[in-house]
């Protein structure tokens, strides 16, 4: 028999997982009391109303918390003030259920946060887990379904990359809008839209919560960036997304550099998440904007890489760039980086 820890899902860079616990019965009681929290769930939405009735809701959602399947509760790691709350919501990974009661093997992501949470990014990073966790556990794809009245989950679907298969009436008794994601493993690198910049903002901010020392010391006002600022940033530049099945799960931008840098075009933003690398995903990304500067009549391609971040610049190397001299960056005072060329013949 799986023990409990062997079913929870791992730890994600803010959030950590696991099974609800009686304890919680009043956080329960807190958050699903809420119409704002309970008022697009199910085809008959209901508050939670007391301890006796939280701790059935407990006692259901534990219940189909087994092997690969659950709904756990998700606590905040990075926030302590959040996290002295109690949990900050849930997050689920199960099969549906048809309209008649009949059971599938399709499984379901879904979330649900409390309102302290929200604006947060917490339900895109609890959503990528659970993704991560269908992915590794052998599924070939995952949904969703959402009330078309619950504007915040379908950003967070698009923001995963999930492709919108419409509206049906074939789940759970309500209209929903229904969402797919392919989990095959096959890799693949396309230009990315000026309409995908809800994927554009989620890989990125999740690039700077991985890894905030190989970019930008803080990321908050990347987060408080709306629609208009993502739009423009896709428009600046040519940002290309690599994708495992259909889940976005890299990332790169190439620019054209300023006079100082001997080269045609500048990669720079280059992230691959923790769970896809060791693929051979940064090859195929870097064929990518290489393609893309054949096109465009380039001969010579730079980036660079923080002289301290030695794993980096021998897997540049390795991939045929020349780096040359530590420069000072103009960008940050007191750091410096190492210029990396490959010309295309």
């Amino acid at each position: 028999m799986a023990t409990e820890n062997e079913q929870l899902p791992p730890a994600s860079p803010r959030l950590s997982f696991r099974r609800w616990h009686e304890s919680d019965a009043a956080a329960v009681l807190e958050m699903y009391s809420r119409p704002e929290v309970y008022r697009f769930l199910g085809a008959r939405p209901s508050p939670v109303r007391d301890l006796d009735e939280a701790l059935a809701w407990i006692a259901a959602r534990n219940a189909r918390t087994t092997g690969l399947g659950g709904i756990w509760a998700i606590d905040a790691t990075d926030d302590r003030e959040l996290a002295d709350d109690g949990p900050i919501g849930s997050v689920l990974l199960v099969p549906l259920t048809r309209t008649d009661g009949a059971a599938t093997q399709i499984h379901e992501i879904g979330w649900h946060l409390h309102p302290r949470a929200w604006g947060h990014g917490y339900a895109t990073e609890a959503a990528r887990a659970m993704i991560t966790r269908a992915r590794h556990g052998g599924l070939s794809e995952v949904r969703a379904v959402v009330h078309p009245g619950n504007s915040a989950s379908l950003a967070v679907c698009q923001g995963l990359g999930m492709t919108e298969v419409g509206l049906t009436a074939e789940w759970y008794g309500i209209e929903v809008v229904e969402y797919r994601l392919d989990l095959s493993p096959k890799v693949s690198v396309a230009p990315l839209r000026g309409d995908e910049w809800r994927v554009l903002r989620v890989l990125r901010l999740a690039a700077l919560t991985d890894s905030p020392e190989a970019f930008v010391p803080d990321v908050g006002p990347e987060r408080a960036g709306g629609e208009v600022e993502w739009r423009r940033r896709i428009a600046a530049d040519d940002w290309l997304v690599a994708r495992v099945g259909g889940a976005p799960a890299g990332l790169l931008a190439v620019s054209v550099p300023d006079a100082r840098h001997a080269a045609d075009g500048w990669i720079h933003s280059w992230w691959i998440e923790p769970e896809a690398r060791g693929r051979g995903m940064s090859r195929v990304m870097l064929d990518g904007a290489f393609s893309m500067g054949r096109a465009r009549g380039w001969s010579r391609m730079g980036l660079g890489v923080w002289v301290e971040n030695t794993q980096a610049i021998a897997a540049f190397t390795a991939m045929g760039f020349v780096g040359e001299d530590p420069r000072p960056s103009s960008r940050f005072r007191g750091r410096h980086y190492v210029a990396m060329f490959r010309d295309f013949a």
